[in-house]
């Protein structure tokens, strides 16, 4: 009997450490590293749970090419390490097809020097969740973009949440042209928002140079008609002289700057709010002035949050369409009347006195 309570014992506590087990891996994503790709110059396919990846090696024009093409459907990823080249050119795409989360992305580092990529593109139909994006680049003429029907949001609250290309001469564009969400600073060369875009972050630092730049700081920050920029305002960057919030969105400038701040931030005339307008700050920085205070350097006093949309559109309520016109009712035939008078009472008493009668008759009978 105490064989096999120590039995029943040995396989309850084992079944318990199993459960546990099972417990941590739900709770803890698997790392999806593919770094090792870095140094593969030939084609490979391959699959997970939730997910698949082409990468491909490519000459064009005498230059190699690779590419890596992520899919997500549903996949739950912990670190995503991104491969990296030492030479040529690399594409990294990555499409949500089902929602899907990685808890960050980052970068390798496999060569002594290790040029990171050239383009991330995220793309697909569903909703992609990003912790931490560490990509900033290394090197010159980054692009990062969201396509359009992309979904992209990423939580992280570090002070730049989404940084890439932004030191020195560096260029760098965000083209947005889908969904991206950003909880934190951007920080970049030019952010170009399309008709179908929308850009939501806390605010957005721009050094005034997009990849492959050749004009200067002109339209450094871009929205076409119909799309949506939001800054909801950082109150994690406090300039320290003052206190007051730096700006929701600026453009920083070098003294050799020859364009007007109109073409260096690009968007329809409509579509800042009342009282706002375009403020070029001596030959340092470009921003939006709110109107409540003339901005000053670093750039503190601009409006620290801000909405950029085409203005609300009052449209005309419709005239209602006449009512049919009311046709009379048929006349009600009066009802029958319910109480009984006249020559009904007259009857009605004659026929109770016979009843009458003819019982008195039958009781003086009986007796």
């Amino acid at each position: 009997m105490k064989k096999i309570f120590s039995w029943i014992l040995a396989l309850t506590l084992l079944m318990g450490f199993s459960a546990a087990q099972l417990t941590v891996s739900a709770q803890t994503p698997a790392d999806l590293d593919l770094s090792a790709l870095s140094e593969l110059d030939e084609n490979k396919t391959d699959a997970g749970e939730n997910y698949a990846y082409t990468w491909t090696v490519e000459e064009v024009e005498g230059e190699t090419v690779r590419t890596l093409t992520l899919t997500l459907d549903g996949a739950q990823i912990g670190t995503l390490t991104l491969p990296c080249r030492s030479y040529g050119k690399l594409h990294i795409v990555i499409k949500t097809e089902g929602d899907s989360s990685i808890v960050a992305i980052a970068e390798s580092y496999v060569f002594n020097y290790s040029y990171q990529w050239n383009t991330i593109t995220f793309g697909g139909g569903g909703a992609l969740a990003v912790g931490e994006a560490q990509i900033q680049g290394g090197g010159n003429d980054h692009i990062i973009a969201v396509a359009e029907g992309a979904t992209v949001a990423i939580t992280s609250d570090v002070l730049y949440a989404l940084n890439f290309g932004a030191s020195g001469s560096n260029g760098s564009t965000l083209n947005v042209d889908g969904s991206l969400s950003v909880n934190g600073t951007v920080l970049c060369g030019q952010a170009v928002i399309g008709e179908a875009g929308k850009l939501t972050c806390k605010r957005l630092v721009l050094a005034g140079h997009g990849a492959f730049d050749t004009d200067g700081f002109k339209d450094a920050f871009v929205l076409k008609e119909g799309g949506i920029f939001e800054a909801l305002g950082d109150s994690d960057w406090i300039d320290d002289a003052t206190g007051e919030q730096y700006a929701a969105l600026s453009v920083t400038l070098n003294p050799d700057n020859a364009a007007t701040v109109a073409e260096i931030i690009n968007i329809p005339a409509d579509y800042m709010p009342d009282g706002y307008a375009l403020f070029l700050l001596a030959e340092n920085f470009a921003t939006i002035d709110d109107g409540d205070e003339t901005p000053q350097d670093g750039v503190i006093f601009a409006a620290t949050t801000l909405t950029l949309r085409a203005p609300a559109v009052d449209t005309p309520d419709e005239p209602n369409e006449p009512n049919d016109p009311i046709e009379p009712d048929e006349p009600i035939e009066p009802n029958p009347p319910t109480g009984v008078d006249g020559p009904l009472w007259m009857f009605a008493l004659v026929m109770m006195s016979a009843v009458g009668i003819v019982c008195a008759r039958k009781k003086v009978s009986a007796t």
